[in-house]
């Protein structure tokens, strides 16, 4: 088993005062709704959650999901329906990478609970500090290495992968996903664009 070096900011032109704890106020996924906020905001949405089936392209579907981390869709195809599963959390370690390996399984043991062995996309929502510098943010978001190793975690052979939003099809009788689609990246650009390109020798970036 190889080993990975910690995490040196120095190594990167960083400061070495950089931490990626530091651009958050909350942790891991403490940035989550409250429960009775969530449940308020969604009352509109169960008022049938007694009912045990319901109806979807005259077929009678089971209702499936309900309390679940990952939300099943029955799809018009028989026997097929979709899986799918969104999260959201903070930096919790400093070292970049290992956030991204971190967010990744984090995300995918919702599928995995639900007996989907395989994913068919990937989508990663990037959300960055305002606080950030310019190199900060190159350092921090290399993106050929995270889609390299989301790529390994989801199949070596079906391109480029990343964390966050991953969806997936899995078949009844038949737990495992078929790949339906090559994965994609989306960024979302900081609130405020910063202008130090190259930050001054011993500010905190």
């Amino acid at each position: 088993m190889s080993t990975r070096e910690s995490f040196n900011p120095e190594s990167y032109e960083l400061d070495k005062s950089f931490r990626l704890t530091r651009f958050t106020e909350l942790k891991g996924t403490g940035c989550k709704v409250p429960q009775d906020v969530l449940q308020k905001l969604l009352e509109s949405l169960q008022e049938n959650h007694f009912q045990e089936d319901e109806q979807f392209l005259g077929a009678v579907m089971p209702r499936l999901g309900i309390g679940m981390d990952t939300c099943v869709i029955p799809l018009r195809h028989g026997g097929l329906s979709l899986v799918q599963t969104t999260d959201y959390i903070y930096p919790i370690v400093d070292d970049p990478y290992m956030m991204g390996r971190i967010a990744c399984a984090n995300v995918l043991s919702d599928l995995y609970a639900m007996g989907v062995t395989e994913c068919d996309n990937m989508l990663m929502l990037l959300g960055v500090s305002n606080k950030m510098t310019d190199r900060g943010l190159l350092i921090c978001l290399p993106r050929e290495q995270a889609a390299r190793f989301c790529a390994e975690i989801k199949s070596p052979k079906y391109g480029e992968g990343h964390q966050a939003w991953i969806i997936g099809i899995v078949e009844k009788g038949n737990r495992t996903a078929r790949i339906i689609d090559k994965p994609r990246i989306i960024e979302v650009a900081p609130q405020v664009a910063t202008q130090n390109v190259n930050p001054t020798p011993g500010a905190t970036s």
